[in-house]
């Protein structure tokens, strides 16, 4: 009865919770993405356009549109909901796993007030579905354990049709479990081998009967080809980043450039660089897998019973270990730790469990190591859930920042933003929504696919995501996108000043420069707004001129070479009072030459280098916004001898 109270309470912590935080922030990258996937999927799309991770992870999204419209609101309560089940069943996992209840509590807890972002949700379901069966399987004996390995093989098969990757790991963890339990069978060789040839051939049968159903619908609505290839070439696209990550790769120059650097073990000792604890928690953490491991070999070794009772243990380990590569290896970054660090949280309490047994017989001297390894995996946890909580992009503290405003676009999109969030995404949506039409397709990279879904467009290009691996991984994309953009005509097309994997090469302007040069040819109208450059097609859609009055500016007058406004870098600043906003991406045109400009409600503001003031005379200054077609009235800058 304690049990359900407590998993009872964590659901409804959960709620309270989600029901605060769920419209706080825009994610127009990766759930921007999804919910394009998603919608297009409900509305009768292919599958085959949307192969990349499992389609039944993407059917989800697009049943929740089915069932509530195309909604985005709809889909973050749904991910919440989700979160919030994940958390329950883990909570029950680590419970059958340590044989008590509060390491299950304290883990559910932690998942909530330090969440998965939203898109990668999934890598949490998967958790959630395996923790279970292998807890189970590691708890059962081996003469009784025919049923638990064929659902642990069915539930692998399930992941592989949510994300091959993980499918993946935690099949050959399951096959690692497999053969550590038939290592500790008593018999001959003969014995152990049927042991795990039977229990082999079981998993199989299971995992090709629960694939058999998704298969036939791959077949019957024309995606199986396109499915069989993405989960085959699953395998070889690991080894390919892996070798990229040991800097085997270097058709770009710089092999690492294409993936997010870990920060180095110096960076907890470096006050300057803002990842003292990030790295402190990595490499921490890293430590305890790898403490965990030789612990779990040596009892093994030295006694086979302690193999059998570390079991339950093992598989936690096992599961934690899955989770590492994708962060360690592929993306190494705060939203990808947080995943990694939900399976360590269950590793760290089922371990401060563990050691409690041993001082029954243990020595007195072994008594305080093992406290004081309790007390730094315990340390790690709150350390964890503390940063991530107040700091942490997924973190409520990180959420709640500054977001007074509310954004509305298109297709439910209503989230809490920023002031200045708020402004940009207006003036995005203005931008798109002026030069196109609902349903048109648009060119937004190299990752903001959320921009066209709020304003109910489509992107152009299948691949939402890209940086400068995809050459690489599709060899041709930069012809293909070419060809493509020319035979579509766009409308639009947004490039983001945006390094994805913060190196200069992985810029979508550095590595694909026959784009931006073939666009630049082709586009006649182009201009800066805050995130980035636009083209567009014609200026057929664009509103007709519009001249904004100008209501004030300063400085009228200044000396040559004399600073005015000095600015902490040294330039000058000037500013312009506008009798309206003339939307972002102006700028100040100072006798013909454009100076970046700041865009308020009230105005524009911009800096003015010093070789602007070394002319004496009167100089025109205007605020120009060539996406908008508007301009303000000229206005004189006197500058004196």
């Amino acid at each position: 009865m304690r049990s359900w109270i407590g998993l009872a309470t964590i659901g409804l912590f959960g709620v309270l919770s989600a029901r605060y935080a769920y419209r706080l922030g825009f994610d127009w990258g990766d759930m921007g993405s999804y919910a394009q996937i998603a919608r297009e999927l409900s509305e009768g799309g292919s599958p085959a356009d949307f192969i990349g991770y499992g389609p039944l992870w993407h059917f989800f999204g697009a049943w929740i549109f089915k069932l509530a419209g195309v909604n985005f609101s709809a889909l973050l309560i749904a991910f919440h909901f989700l979160i919030i089940i994940c958390s329950v069943l883990l909570a029950m996992a680590l419970r059958q796993a340590t044989g008590t209840l509060w390491p299950g509590l304290v883990a559910a807890a932690a998942i909530i007030l330090v969440p998965p972002f939203l898109a990668s949700t999934m890598r949490l379901v998967c958790l959630a579905l395996i923790a279970w069966p292998f807890v189970a399987l590691a708890r059962t004996e081996p003469q009784r354990d025919r049923a638990v390995v064929m659902t642990t093989a069915a539930v692998i098969a399930v992941i592989m049709m949510i994300r091959p990757d993980f499918a993946y790991l935690y099949a050959a963890a399951l096959g690692t479990i497999l053969i550590g339990r038939t290592l500790l069978l008593s018999g001959d060789f003969r014995e152990k081998l049927a042991y795990l040839l039977r229990r082999t051939l079981y998993a199989s049968i299971a995992f090709v009967v629960v694939m058999a159903p998704l298969a036939l619908h791959a077949v019957i609505r024309g995606y199986g080809w396109h499915l069989l290839l993405e989960i085959v070439r699953y395998p070889t696209r690991i080894l390919f980043f892996l070798g990229m990550r040991l800097g085997e790769t270097s058709e770009l120059g710089s092999a690492s450039g294409s993936l997010l650097k870990m920060p180095p073990v110096s960076a907890i000792f470096d006050l300057s660089s803002g990842q003292q604890i990030f790295a402190l928690l990595i490499y921490s953490t890293l430590a305890g897998l790898v403490g965990a491991f030789i612990a779990l070999v040596w009892r093994a070794l030295r006694n086979r019973d302690d193999a059998r009772i570390d079991q339950p243990l093992f598989a936690i380990f096992l599961l934690a270990a899955c989770q590492w590569p994708i962060f360690g290896l592929f993306r190494p970054s705060w939203v990808h730790f947080v995943g990694f660090m939900h399976c360590y949280v269950l590793l760290a309490l089922a371990l401060v469990v563990w050691l409690n047994e041993p001082w029954r017989s243990a020595r007195r001297l072994d008594q305080p190591a093992a406290r004081a390894i309790q007390v730094l995996l315990l340390a790690q946890v709150a350390l964890f859930v503390g940063y991530g909580a107040l700091f942490g992009e997924t973190g409520l503290g990180m959420k709640l920042s500054g977001r007074d405003a509310v954004f509305e676009g298109k297709n439910g999109v209503r989230v809490r933003v920023s002031a200045g969030e708020k402004r940009i995404y207006d003036n995005v949506a203005a931008i798109i929504e002026q030069n196109s039409s609902p349903g048109d397709r648009i060119v937004c990279v190299p990752y903001c696919a959320g921009f066209p879904f709020m304003t109910d467009r489509q992107p152009l290009f299948r691949e939402h995501y890209v940086d400068d691996a995809t050459p690489l991984v599709y060899p041709g994309w930069l012809d293909k996108a070419i060809a493509l953009t020319d035979a579509a005509k766009p409308p639009v097309i947004i490039v983001l000043d945006w390094a994805p994997n913060d190196t200069h090469t992985s810029r979508f302007d550095v590595w694909a420069r026959r784009y931006i040069d073939h666009i630049n040819a082709t586009y006649p109208i182009s201009g800066r707004f805050e995130m980035g450059r636009v083209w567009l097609r014609d200026g057929a859609m664009r509103p007709p001129p519009t001249r904004v009055p100008v209501l004030d500016y300063g400085p009228r007058s200044a000396r040559v070479g004399v600073p005015f406004n000095q600015q902490p870098n040294g330039q000058s600043a000037l500013w312009i009072k506008l009798d309206r906003n003339i939307g972002g991406g102006a700028v100040v045109r100072l006798d013909g030459r454009d100076l970046p400009a700041v865009v308020t409600d009230g105005g524009v503001s911009a800096l003015v280098p010093a070789d602007a003031l070394k002319q004496p005379g009167q100089h025109e200054l205007k605020v120009v916004n060539t996406l908008r077609n508007a301009e303000s009235d000229p206005v004189t800058l006197v500058l004196d001898p």
